[in-house]
């Protein structure tokens, strides 16, 4: 017997952020918005997808907002980063992806995907100065993490090159030492081993 579809309330897709988020970040830039539809008693529906396809598109014009609608529009951006990064983790792992790939994921792309997020989260671990680190993996989306990298020889060495910046800066104790020369040897044995 197939379990019933679980529904979220529309008022708390909207009023959580959910709605604004896919409409700023997927369906404006498309020129295409989500509606919701609120009648005289209050009950709020889904609505059609408004569609702008042929100008410019749609946009919330917030540079132009009172600064309680920016407040607001942040409330509800930092909650909905907050549900990607649990929700996110726990679809990696149990799935392998967080966003599922169209086509096959083999097991060696999967296990240097995971090396990767393991090498950025390792790196961010460490008490240095990680701003070039920071920069360079929201760069590569790796807050996102596990998304397919089309590059992956070249990402994996521009990382190998971060961390010798740091082992060079002089600046790292014993253990920091020791982690960065580990993050270094994985990622030539996985260049290596991975032939990529």
């Amino acid at each position: 017997m197939k379990k019933d579809v679980k529904r979220i309330d529309i008022k708390e897709f909207r009023e959580k952020g959910y709605l604004q988020e896919v409409n700023r970040q997927f369906l404006h830039p498309l020129g295409l918005a989500l509606e919701v539809e609120i009648d005289e008693d209050g009950n709020e529906k889904l609505g059609g997808v408004w569609d702008y396809r042929e100008d410019e598109g749609i946009y919330y014009d917030l540079k132009n907002s009172e600064q309680d609608r920016i407040d607001n529009f942040i409330r509800n951006e930092n909650f909905i980063k907050s549900e990607q990064d649990i929700i996110g983790n726990r679809r990696m792992n149990k799935l392998g992806f967080i966003v599922e790939p169209i086509t096959e994921t083999n097991d060696d792309e999967m296990t240097t995907l995971i090396h990767i997020r393991d090498f950025v989260k390792s790196i961010k671990n460490i008490n240095t100065d990680i701003n070039d680190i920071d920069d360079f993996s929201k760069r590569y989306k790796c807050d996102q993490k596990y998304k397919i990298l089309k590059d992956r020889r070249a990402f994996l060495s521009h990382l190998n090159s971060l961390c010798l910046n740091q082992l060079l800066n002089g600046q790292l104790n014993k253990e920091e030492e020791e982690k960065y020369y580990k993050v270094r040897n994985d990622i030539c044995d996985i260049i290596k081993n991975q032939q990529l």
